[in-house]
């Protein structure tokens, strides 16, 4: 771990931070808005006069395993890198995390809801985000005991994040009574799911999305195929820009969709408000 003291930018001690994301591919949007925010709390602590200059050094995982491995190494190998901030992926986290351990360099997650990032016994790894399975304990319980819903399909993107956040929910729907009728895997980017939603049987009460891409396709070809039933679905579809937006109208036909955010409403935190018009000044991000 670096030694703030050994590192300095005139009279102010120099720390870098790691930041390790998707910044190309398909969840390229995702990892920037990660390195955006990170980018925004250097330049926020930077002005405040206290003797330390920070730096971001960015690196691009591609969302790939691989790929997340060489960022992790070169970081590590940097002696002037204090922590990292990131993966955005489970998988690639999980693949890397026991290299930051191993170099005793702290892995802060703002996003990573796998269990096992927590549960592996890494004394460096800490997560800002609700686990999967305190996720699906909470969507299972508005959709059985506030909304009576008992007979579910599921659908599951074929990844690390869209199978655990399935399994999750399926287990905890059945333990308050509810059934899964069938359970289907997909391709991450899938985009065509009119034969899929015609093959859904005619007694069920709800279909659950577990993934993070596929759901506004998803919901669509429901409501084209004039399947009503709600759609819930896990943080993987909190976003604007990755659901809501391109669900457009369906996403308020018929019964609807219940999506757990990742965040509460702006003015719940005490603070938030404030902070996001901060934020917004800056240029860097869409108003809320």
């Amino acid at each position: 771990m670096v030694d703030a003291t050994k590192n300095r930018s005139g009279d102010r001690k120099r720390m870098r931070i790691g930041v390790v994301a998707p910044l190309t591919g398909r969840p390229a949007d995702l990892g920037i808005e990660m390195a955006q925010a990170v980018g925004l709390a250097v330049e926020d602590a930077n002005d405040t006069p206290d003797g330390i200059l920070f730096e971001a050094i960015r690196r691009d995982d591609k969302g790939d395993e691989a790929e997340g491995a060489k960022g992790a190494s070169s970081l590590i190998a940097d002696d002037g890198v204090l922590g990292i901030v990131g993966h955005y992926n489970s998988n690639v986290a999980l693949a890397v995390a026991q290299r930051y351990c191993d170099a005793s360099m702290a892995l802060i997650s703002p996003i990573l809801s796998n269990l096992r990032l927590t549960d592996s016994g890494w004394n460096n790894v800490f997560r800002f985000t609700s686990r999967d399975d305190v996720t699906a304990s909470i969507i299972s319980d508005r959709l059985t005991a506030e909304m009576g819903k008992r007979r579910a399909v599921v659908v599951r993107t074929n990844t690390a994040y869209g199978h655990r956040m399935t399994d999750e929910f399926v287990h905890a729907f059945r333990r308050r009574g509810g059934s899964i009728v069938q359970d289907i895997a997909v391709e991450e980017g899938t985009t065509e799911f009119g034969a899929l939603v015609g093959s859904f049987p005619k007694d069920i009460d709800l279909v659950f999305y577990g993934g993070t891409f596929e759901g506004a396709p998803l919901l669509k070809a429901m409501r084209a195929a004039k399947v009503g039933h709600l759609l819930a679905t896990g943080d993987g579809c909190w976003d604007g820009w990755n659901f809501l937006e391109p669900a457009g109208e369906a996403a308020e036909q018929d019964e609807g969709v219940l999506v757990l955010s990742a965040c509460l409403e702006i003015g719940v935190v005490q603070g938030s408000r404030e902070f996001a018009l901060h934020v917004v000044p800056k240029g860097r991000f869409k108003q809320i």
